[in-house]
C-alpha cells in the first residue's frame, strides 16, 4: 500500500469490501483489489469492440438526433473522406522522435474506424486497416522515445478492437503480432517498461494509456501479457494524477500539456470502465472532478489561454495559444455530472470546429485533436441546453504549480490577470515565477511567448531537459527569465530551485493576490508581488523588494503584442487593434518618478535554432537600489 494516496485506499477499501467481500483477499489490500478485477474481466472478455466503446455505443451515435451528436459526426466524415486519399505513413525519425508519425497515425485510425462504425461503409475500414498494416511493418515504433510507441499502440489497438469484422485472418494475426512485438512485450516476452512507468508526468499518462488499449484489446488472446499491463497501468496512474491535486490545476500548463494529460487520462479511466467494469476509484481522486472548471478559469476574454511553464501554442495555431475544443473536458462534463461546464468555452469551439470545412493538411506536425473524435462518445445529451458553469471570477490555484486568476467578468472587453508561482525546476517549467499575462479591451496585453520547439533544440544539441541553475535550458530565450514578465537583478536569473508562493488571496469586491519571491532571489532579504485588479477594470502590480545590495539594478519586464504609442518619462502608452477592428490603448504608469520606460523589438530569434517573435517588444524599466536595500513601487494599468 505503500505510495498509494490515502483518499484513494478508502474510497477503494469501501469498494470492494461492500463489493467482493467474500472474494477478494484481505491480504492482497488494494493491489490485491486491482488484480482481481483485472483477472476476473480477463476470465469473461466482453467481446468486440470493448475498447472505449461497445456496438450498443456506436448504435446510439447512429440512431441519435441530437444536434452536437450530428454535428460531431459530419466533421468526422469530412476528415475520414479526406484521410482515406492521404500517402500511407513511412517511419521518419525528427531528432530522436517519431512522435510525428504516432500521432498521425492515431488521428487517421481513429476517425477512419470511428466513420466505419458510424456509417457501416468498408471503405473507412479498409483505409484504416491500411494504416494500421503499415505501421506494424515497421521496425519498431521508436521504444527509446516511448510516447511515440505509446501512441502507436493506442492507434492500432482501435483498429484491432474496432475494425475485428472487417478483418482478414491474415490482417488479424498482422496487427496482433505488431501489437505484442512492437507496443507490449521485450522480445523475451517481458512487458515493456522505462522510467515513463514510474512517471509523475504526462508520460505517465499517455504511456500508461497507450499500452491499457492494447492490453485491453488483446485480453483474450493474451491473457497474462494484458494482465501485468493493466495492474502496472492502474496502480501507476495516481503518480502522475497528483498533478491535478487538489484542485484541478496542471504544473505543465493548459495549453497543449493538460489536453494531453488529461486526454490521455481519461482514454485509460474510460477504457478500465468500459472493458474491466471499474476504473478502480481513479475517478474520484483528488483535483479530477476540480479540473473540469481549469480551462475556463484560465482562459482570457480573449479566448488566449494562459499559457504559464512549456504551455505554448498548438501546432495548428500561429503566435497566440488559443483555447481549443478537448474530449476530455466532454469526457469530465459528463463523468461528473457538470455539463454546465461545457457552456461558455467548450460547446462554441467544439460546434465551430465541427462546422469548419477547412481542408486538412495531410502530414500535420502535430496532430493536435487527434482524440477530439472520442467527444461523440463523451457528449451529454443535456450539454446544449445547460446554462454556463459558476465559476468564480477570481481564484487561487494551489498544487505543484500554483497560479491565481483574476478577472472583472465573462465578456469579451473584462480584464484578466494570470499571475504565475512555482519553481522553474518544476516539469516542463520556465523561469517565470511571478509573471503575469493581462487582457482588457478584448486583446491581450501582457504575453508570454510559450514553449520553444524541443525538437528542432535538441537537433542543434541544446540541453533542454535539465533544470538545473547553470543549464543550458536557461539560456534559450523562450524558457529563461529573458522573456518573462518578471522582475530581474543586475541581469541575473532566478534561482531554479526556488519557488514562488502565495501567501495570500482575496477575492473580491476587490481581488488581491500576494506572491512571496524571495526564494528565487537569493540575495535578498524579501521579494512579494501583489497584483490588486479593481473593480469595473485597472490593475495595480506592487513590487517590493529588501536587503538588496546599494547599487543594484532591478529590470522590470513584460512583453506585448502592442506598439508603444507615448513614452513621457514614468508613463508608457501602448496601442494595438481591438476585436471589432479599432485602435484601443492601455497606459502603464509607474509610481517611482525616476522610472524610464524603454521598449525592444523581439522580432528576431536569439540564435539559428531559436524561435523567432514577430510582432513581441519588450517594455521595461530600471531601478538602482538605494542606501536602504529597498525597492518598492507599483505599476498602474489602466485603460484609454
Amino acid at each position: 500500500m505503500r505510495g498509494v494516496p490515502v483518499v484513494l485506499v478508502a474510497v477503494l477499501a469501501t469498494a470492494f469490501v461492500v463489493c467482493r467481500a467474500n472474494a477478494v483477499p484481505a491480504a492482497g489490500g488494494w493491489p490485491g483489489y486491482v488484480r482481481f478485477e483485472v483477472q476476473e474481466a480477463i476470465k469473461n472478455p466482453r467481446p468486440h469492440p470493448r475498447l472505449l466503446a461497445t456496438a450498443a455505443d456506436f448504435e446510439r451515435l447512429r440512431t441519435s438526433t441530437n444536434e452536437l451528436v450530428r454535428l460531431g459526426g459530419e466533421r468526422l466524415l469530412f476528415e475520414a473522406d479526406q484521410m482515406r486519399t492521404f500517402p500511407l505513413p513511412t517511419r521518419k525519425l525528427e531528432g530522436r522522435r517519431m512522435l510525428t508519425v504516432s500521432q498521425r497515425a492515431l488521428s487517421r485510425i481513429l476517425t477512419l474506424s470511428f466513420a466505419y462504425r458510424l456509417t457501416g461503409s468498408s471503405r473507412y475500414a479498409a483505409r484504416a486497416l491500411a494504416e494500421a498494416e503499415t505501421v506494424c511493418g515497421f521496425k519498431d515504433w521508436n521504444p527509446s522515445h516511448f510516447l511515440d510507441t505509446a501512441e502507436m499502440t493506442l492507434a492500432v489497438s482501435i483498429a484491432y478492437d474496432w475494425l475485428q469484422d472487417e478483418m482478414t485472418a491474415g490482417q488479424r494475426t498482422k496487427l496482433r503480432e505488431g501489437l505484442v512485438k512492437l507496443g507490449l512485450s521485450e522480445p523475451n516476452g517481458a512487458v515493456k517498461t522505462g522510467g515513463w512507468a514510474t512517471a509523475d508526468n504526462t508520460w505517465g499518462q499517455v504511456c500508461q494509456a497507450g499500452l491499457s488499449a492494447g492490453a485491453i484489446a488483446l485480453m483474450d488472446e493474451e491473457p497474462a501479457l494484458a494482465e501485468e499491463i493493466l495492474v502496472r497501468a492502474a496502480t501507476a496512474l495516481p503518480r502522475p494524477m497528483k498533478a491535478f491535486a487538489p484542485a484541478g490545476g496542471f504544473p505543465e500548463g493548459p495549453a497543449a500539456y493538460w489536453p494531453y494529460a488529461m486526454e490521455f487520462n481519461v482514454v485509460a479511466l474510460a477504457a478500465f470502465a468500459q472493458a474491466v467494469g471499474t476504473d478502480f476509484g481513479l475517478g474520484e481522486l483528488p483535483g479530477l472532478r476540480a479540473s473540469a472548471d481549469y480551462l475556463d478559469s484560465v482562459t482570457g476574454p480573449t479566448g488566449i489561454l494562459f499559457n504559464y511553464a512549456d504551455a505554448g501554442t498548438l501546432p495548428d495555431q500561429t503566435k497566440v495559444a488559443l483555447r481549443a475544443p478537448s474530449a476530455a473536458s466532454f469526457w469530465l462534463a459528463r463523468r461528473f455530472n457538470r455539463a454546465d461546464t461545457l457552456a461558455r468555452f467548450e460547446l462554441p469551439l467544439y460546434r465551430a470546429y465541427c462546422a469548419d470545412r477547412t481542408p486538412l493538411n495531410p502530414t500535420p506536425r502535430r496532430a493536435a485533436r487527434r482524440l477530439l473524435p472520442l467527444a461523440l462518445l463523451w457528449l451529454d445529451p443535456a450539454a446544449a441546453s445547460t446554462p454556463g458553469a459558476e465559476t468564480p471570477l477570481c481564484r487561487l490555484i494551489p498544487g505543484r504549480v500554483p497560479i491565481a486568476v483574476q478577472r472583472t467578468g465573462w465578456a469579451r472587453d473584462d480584464w484578466f490577470v494570470g499571475l504565475k508561482g512555482g519553481s522553474p525546476s518544476s516539469p516542463h517549467g520556465h523561469m517565470d515565477g511571478g509573471s503575469f499575462v493581462l487582457d482588457a479591451k478584448g486583446v491581450r496585453w501582457a504575453s508570454d511567448l510559450g514553449s520553444d520547439d524541443s525538437d528542432r533544440l535538441e537537433q542543434a544539441e541544446r540541453n533542454l531537459w535539465s533544470t538545473a541553475q547553470n543549464s543550458d535550458r536557461w539560456k534559450i530565450f523562450r524558457l529563461g527569465a529573458g522573456s518573462h514578465n518578471v522582475v530581474r537583478i543586475n541581469k541575473g536569473l532566478q534561482y531554479a530551485g526556488g519557488s514562488a508562493l502565495f501567501v495570500a488571496f482575496t477575492n473580491g469586491p476587490v481581488s488581491k493576490a500576494v506572491l512571496d519571491l524571495k526564494s528565487l532571489y537569493p540575495g535578498v532579504a524579501a521579494a512579494t508581488r501583489t497584483s490588486t485588479l479593481i473593480p469595473g477594470g485597472g490593475l495595480i502590480l506592487q513590487d517590493r523588494f529588501a536587503g538588496m545590495a546599494k547599487g543594484s539594478v532591478l529590470r522590470w519586464q513584460m512583453v506585448t503584442p502592442a506598439r508603444v504609442k507615448s513614452n513621457e518619462k514614468n508613463v508608457l502608452v501602448l496601442v494595438q487593434r481591438g476585436p471589432g477592428g479599432e485602435d484601443v490603448e492601455l497606459e502603464l504608469k509607474v509610481s517611482d518618478r525616476f522610472a524610464r520606460w524603454t521598449d525592444e523589438p523581439l522580432d528576431s530569434a536569439p540564435n539559428p535554432e531559436e524561435a523567432p517573435n514577430p510582432g513581441y517588444t519588450l517594455v521595461s524599466f530600471t531601478l538602482l537600489a538605494p542606501e536602504s536595500g529597498t525597492l518598492d513601487y507599483s505599476v498602474l494599468f489602466s485603460a484609454r
